[in-house]
C-alpha cells in the first residue's frame, strides 16, 4: 500500500522537519511512501539556486527525492497569497507568468532529470495557465527534435541540444461543491494530466450553516454514503479527480476509503434518476450562490485572469 505524504511548500509553511522526523521514526520503507511537495512560485532564474532550494527541502524530510514536485502557483516566488485579490489580479502578473514560464519549467524538468523528483506538476494553474505551459512544452520539444535531427551522427556530444521538457504529471487545484471546475478537469483528462483537488470538504460546515446543503441530504441515502462529506469525495472520485484529505482519526480515514465504492455507483450512474437530478440541482445551486465570490475562501482571483 502506498502512503501519500504531502508537505507544504518551500519554507512558507515549514512542516518538512516534522514530516522528516515522523517518516524516520515510522520505519516505513521509502517505496511505500508517495511524497509530494511544492516549490514557492515560478522557479525561474539560475538552476543551481533552484536545485539548492529543493535539496534543502529534501534534507529536511530526510529523503533523496520527491515522488511529485509541484509549482505552487503561477506567480513570482514570495507573492503574498493572503493579500488583496484585486492587487494579485493585475495584468503584470500574467505578463510575468508568460515571460518566465519556459525558464521555470526548464528548471523543473532538470530537477526531474537529475533525480530530485520523479514527476513534476503544478498547483493553482487553471486552464489558461495549463494551455500556455502545454504550448511551451510542445514548441520547445519540437525545436529540440529538429535540432537533434539536424545534428551529424558522428558528433561527440550525445546530447548537444539538451533534453526535452518534462510532461505535466499532475495539476492540483481548489475544487469543491461550489467550485466544480468542469472545464479545468476536462482539460486535464484530454491531456493526460492527473487532477488533484485540495480543500474539497474544508467548507462543508460553512455551507451547512448558511443552508446550502439541505438539497444534498436526499442524495446521501440514495448513493449509499454516510454523510455529505463522503458524498463530496465520492463525487470527485467519480469524475476521476483525486481529493486530498488529511486526518489522524481512524474513523475519518475509514470513511474516506468507503467513498471509493460510492464513487463507482456515481461513475456508472447506478443511482436512481431522481437522486441524480437532485445532485445536479444542488451543485448548480451552490455554484450559482458563490459565483463572483472568488475571494470567499481566501483564494486569490488572480489565478483566473486571461
Amino acid at each position: 500500500m502506498l502512503i501519500h505524504v504531502k508537505t507544504d511548500f518551500d519554507k512558507v509553511i515549514p512542516l518538512e522537519g516534522h514530516v522528516g522526523r515522523a517518516l524516520h521514526t515510522s520505519g516505513l520503507p521509502r517505496k511505500e511512501l508517495w511524497l509530494t511537495n511544492k516549490i514557492d512560485g515560478l522557479p525561474s532564474g539560475d538552476y543551481s539556486s533552484v536545485r539548492a532550494r529543493v535539496e534543502a527541502m529534501l534534507a529536511e524530510v530526510q529523503v533523496d527525492h520527491f515522488d511529485l514536485l509541484l509549482i505552487n502557483y503561477p506567480l513570482p516566488a514570495g507573492t503574498a497569497l493572503d493579500g488583496n485579490p484585486e492587487a494579485l489580479a493585475r495584468s503584470e502578473n500574467w505578463a510575468h507568468f508568460e515571460r518566465h514560464l519556459l525558464e521555470a519549467w526548464t528548471n523543473m524538468s532538470r530537477l526531474r532529470q537529475d533525480g530530485l523528483a520523479i514527476h513534476v506538476g503544478v498547483s493553482n494553474f487553471y486552464t489558461q495557465h495549463l494551455e500556455a505551459l502545454q504550448d511551451v512544452i510542445i514548441r520547445s520539444n519540437k525545436i529540440n527534435k529538429c535540432k537533434r535531427n539536424s545534428t551529424p551522427a558522428h558528433t561527440s556530444d550525445p546530447e548537444p541540444h539538451g533534453n526535452d521538457l518534462a510532461p505535466i504529471y499532475a495539476a492540483e487545484n481548489f475544487i469543491d461543491l461550489a467550485h466544480p471546475e468542469y472545464e479545468l478537469v476536462e482539460y486535464c483528462f484530454r491531456h493526460s494530466i492527473r487532477c488533484l483537488a485540495y480543500r474539497s470538504v474544508y467548507f462543508i460546515g460553512v455551507y451547512e450553516i448558511i443552508g446550502l446543503l439541505e438539497p444534498l441530504e436526499g442524495v446521501v441515502s440514495a448513493v449509499g454514503v454516510a454523510n455529505v462529506h463522503q458524498l463530496v469525495l465520492a463525487w470527485l472520485l467519480s469524475r476521476g479527480v483525486s481529493p486530498i484529505t488529511s486526518s489522524s482519526n481512524k474513523d475519518h480515514l475509514r470513511s474516506n476509503y468507503e467513498a471509493l465504492s460510492a464513487s463507482r455507483q456515481l461513475r456508472t450512474c447506478n443511482i436512481d434518476s431522481s437522486a441524480s437530478e437532485i445532485l445536479g440541482e444542488a451543485l448548480n445551486t451552490l455554484a450559482l450562490a458563490f459565483r463572483g465570490m472568488g475571494d470567499l475562501h481566501g483564494i486569490p482571483v488572480c489565478f483566473g485572469i486571461s
